[in-house]
């Protein structure tokens, strides 16, 4: 099903992909000895998410270093994906022909699960439960080899007989370069794998803050974001105690490992601001820009460009692979990445919930769902405005 396209000289010749259905692919190049050099993701669906026209640009509050301003005239942001990449259906009515595992409509809208600054993405779970689940074949869809017989299989362990298994990252030199050369494998940020949920919501085995590189080969711009406490950045510290800030270090280009489709990129941490009433993390429910006469389902419809009128677009709660492996939370919770972090290797992640002590725009209370270990859905915005 991959062709490489006529040899021209152009330094850009193209990988063709003939595609039969609709759904998920990872593409390997390999070299002569068997070595993955570079891999990409085929996305195919038809709800046409790349469509600019079923995209809303958001609007989201001014700020500066003395704080977030919901007071002031609203500033325009990116023009936001209709759904999360990956996904196969851009709300929760789903599309209904049976493609998974698990026959439920609305874990359509579930996109891929990325790792964060990987480019590769991970299946989502599909497999509705609240509590800590491992990551195995009964609880993903099913995924073929190049054969389009052969289930290729998954679970959150070491165990390399399995496609999609885990390592961990401490024990790596070249954490990078590992993830090039193995898409498929989770890095765990942590020395244990797949210990449940009372394990993960301690930090005693978390390395390097929980990043999947080992100490001294985290690196903040892998998906085109600056360094944050740059010279000459806008900052603000959002709490104190917990060394929590915001930082004006979304770059200017689309780096190599952003996972997004050409002409699209990993958003900025700055465009959660409007979905509460304050820029931080709300105080009631009623402080959640929101929809909530949209019917229950696995997500939150949340407005884009005023408080409680205007545009929305929906946000599955879908879980999360946390960073010893493991599912967590599938139809409860969502972990949205974006290009930019913090200080201490802390990922600006949106954490949804429709729980006003669970809904936070600055995750700093849950520890494992602001590592960069943790695989959590992804919408991409367009390159530029």
């Amino acid at each position: 099903m991959v062709q490489l396209g006529e040899n021209t000289g152009d330094i850009h010749q193209k990988i063709y992909v003939r595609t039969q259905k609709k759904g998920n692919a990872l593409i390997g190049a390999y070299n002569s000895k068997g070595d993955i050099i570079w891999s990409w993701h085929i996305w195919v669906t038809d709800h046409e998410p790349d469509n600019f026209g079923k995209a809303v640009t958001y609007y989201t509050y001014d700020w500066d270093n003395n704080g977030i301003h919901p007071e002031k005239p609203r500033i325009q942001g990116y023009a936001v994906m209709s759904c999360n990449l990956g996904a196969l259906a851009d709300n929760q009515k789903g599309i209904g022909n049976g493609l998974h595992r698990y026959p439920d409509e609305m874990t359509q809208a579930f996109g891929m699960l990325y790792q964060w600054g990987r480019k590769d993405p991970f299946p989502p779970l599909r497999n509705i439960i609240n509590e800590h689940q491992d990551y195995n074949d009964g609880h993903t869809d099913l995924h073929y080899d190049n054969s389009n017989q052969i289930e290729v299989h998954k679970t959150s362990l070491t165990d390399e007989s399995m496609l999609f298994h885990s390592v961990i990252g401490s024990t790596l030199t070249g954490a990078v370069r590992h993830a090039i050369a193995n898409p498929t494998i989770f890095i765990c940020g942590t020395n244990e794998v797949n210990r449940g949920e009372s394990y993960v919501q301690t930090k005693s085995s978390y390395f390097n803050y929980g990043d999947w590189c080992p100490t001294g080969e985290s690196d903040n711009k892998l998906w085109g974001g600056l360094e944050p406490a740059s010279d000459g950045m806008k900052a603000y510290t959002i709490n104190q105690s917990n060394n929590v800030h915001i930082y004006d270090n979304y770059g200017t280009e689309k780096s190599i490992f952003d996972p997004c489709p050409t002409g699209w990129r990993v958003a900025s941490g700055e465009l959660w601001f409007e979905f509460t009433n304050t820029g931080l993390n709300p105080g009631s429910m009623s402080g959640i820009n929101y929809d909530d006469g949209f019917p229950n389902g696995y997500g939150m419809n949340m407005y884009m460009q005023k408080w409680k009128e205007g545009p929305t677009s929906y946000f599955p709660t879908q879980g999360t692979r946390v960073g010893d492996g493991g599912g967590f939370r599938a139809s409860s919770c969502g972990n949205y990445h974006n290009a930019t972090t913090d200080t201490d290797n802390r990922v600006n992640i949106l954490h949804i919930h429709k729980d006003a002590g669970l809904f936070h725009i600055f995750e700093y209370q849950f520890y494992f769902y602001y590592v960069k270990s943790v695989a959590g859905p992804i919408r991409c915005v367009r390159d530029s405005k």
